[in-house]
């Protein structure tokens, strides 16, 4: 997938690359608290007995960008499994090397400067990966702080919530992700004030998300005031690298509970093509699977290709029934033949395109939140 920023995305090259063999020994002094690495990924192995500790994670690429950030990883196992997501973070091999397992992947940090063009081999299994660390908010929470934030939080809190917000009050909370990341809002709780009147409440203290770094009415994606209600979990993306909270409250009137809701920088998958590599595999997702669901009145275009005949397998798919969808075209675009308009719950459906190119287009409703798929593209099997 080669796709944004090489400092900020996964990359899987489209040519493979050199096995750790006759490499000598990995400086680990030279590695530690880097903001960037390389990454030499071998499929289907795994370093047994020296790991450091184990997460669950949503992506390789978290897996790696966590490693990044630990001072004493100098590789990293995750589960090659459809449905598991666990990252093992590795100490210091010693002249231990890993061993084949067809369950797990092993990609090994390695401390020379990124080049632009990695080396050659003849390795089908072998890749390079370059990953940069994912910021997280201290303690994984940002409670009652306005501003500019460029980092992930498990909690973010307006202030005094959940007790009382201040009156007479203002505060926008920005999240800007990294170069090829888009913002992904999940809103656990909401409640704000509105005073009375004949039919419901007056719009008094509101809270607004903006799809982008400043307000304005264009860009407004939801305002809720007085008795206008959110379900939550309620869950937004940015169409860029940044999405606005902004709260306002009145000087009069009862105090609102406020809003909690978390933060996270998934993949910019959404306009972009996915390559996938001569004897390789590319696994993707719909953006948010895995963390939560997938937003209201949303549209997203994919285009998968590949040098030979292409097939592509959906492991996971759930989308609302007949309200949410996927559209499968045979060819780049969705001029081309149309091979399936997808909904509902479709595990293990596949397509093949003897051409080499798969267009997708997933669209969204604001009726029931679905939960998306995950995709598997390789070469048609002979």
């Amino acid at each position: 997938m080669a796709v944004g920023d090489s400092r900020y995305r996964l990359y899987l090259y489209i040519t493979c690359f050199v096995s750790l063999s006759g490499r000598g020994p990995i400086n680990t002094a030279a590695m530690a608290h880097r903001d960037r690495g390389k990454f030499f990924l071998r499929k289907y192995y795994v370093l047994d007995s020296h790991v450091l500790f184990t997460m669950q994670v949503r992506s390789m690429l978290d897996c790696v960008s966590m490693c990044l950030s630990e001072e004493n990883c100098t590789s990293i196992n995750y589960s090659g499994i459809p449905g598991t997501k666990d990252c093992q973070i590795n100490g210091d091999p010693g002249n231990d090397t890993a061993t084949p397992n067809e369950d797990w992947n092993h990609a090994v940090l390695i401390s020379e400067p990124l080049s632009t063009e990695p080396p050659p081999t003849t390795d089908p299994l072998t890749t390079v990966v370059q990953a940069t660390t994912m910021k997280q908010a201290p303690g994984g929470v940002v409670n009652g702080t306005c501003g500019n934030f460029s980092y992930e939080a498990e909690a973010v809190m307006t202030k005094g919530y959940p007790d009382a917000t201040p009156k007479s009050f203002s505060c926008d909370q920005i999240f800007q992700a990294p170069v090829g990341r888009r913002v992904y809002i999940i809103v656990d709780d909401i409640g704000m004030y509105g005073s009375p009147k004949l039919f419901g409440k007056n719009c008094d203290d509101k809270w607004k998300f903006h799809d982008g770094q400043v307000s304005s009415s264009e860009n407004l994606v939801v305002k809720i005031c007085g008795n206008d209600g959110l379900t939550t979990p309620a869950y937004f993306l940015s169409s860029g690298q940044s999405f606005l909270g902004r709260l306002t409250t009145v000087e009069s009137g009862d105090s609102s509970r406020g809003v909690k809701y978390s933060v996270r920088f998934v993949e910019d998958i959404c306009g972009t093509t996915i390559e996938v590599p001569p004897k390789g595999q590319v696994n993707f997702t719909s953006p948010g699977y895995g963390i939560g669901k997938l937003p209201h009145n949303f549209q997203c275009d994919i285009t998968v290709t590949s040098p030979s005949p292409l097939r592509l397998t959906f492991p996971k798919f759930d989308l609302e029934f007949l309200w949410d969808k996927l559209s499968v075209y045979d060819g780049p675009s969705d001029a081309s033949l149309r091979l399936s308009l997808l909904y509902g719950v479709k595990d293990g459906v596949y397509f093949t395109a003897q051409e080499g190119t798969l267009f997708l287009r997933l669209t969204t409703d604001s009726g029931v939140y679905s939960s998306g798929f995950y995709a598997t593209a390789e070469e048609e099997p002979e």
